[in-house]
């Protein structure tokens, strides 16, 4: 199992990356990959998360716009 050290090393950020990304996204996706690994999940269902959690945030978008 990957440290969030060794993380970091392997998934070195690319100077082409805008300053949002360098700032807030990259120090979060470190630690919310190290939880992903450490919970054994693959690829497939990291993508099926995503989906999820994508339909569900257009659901309360929709809901929202509606009253």
């Amino acid at each position: 199992m990957e440290t969030i050290k060794e993380l970091k090393n392997i998934c070195a950020p690319s100077d082409a990356d805008s300053a949002l990304i360098k700032v807030f996204y990259r120090k979060i996706s470190y630690y919310a990959t190290w939880i992903l690994l450490s919970l054994r999940f693959s690829g497939n269902q990291v993508s099926l998360l995503g989906m999820i959690l994508g339909l569900i945030g257009a659901i309360f978008f929709v809901m929202e716009n509606t009253r």
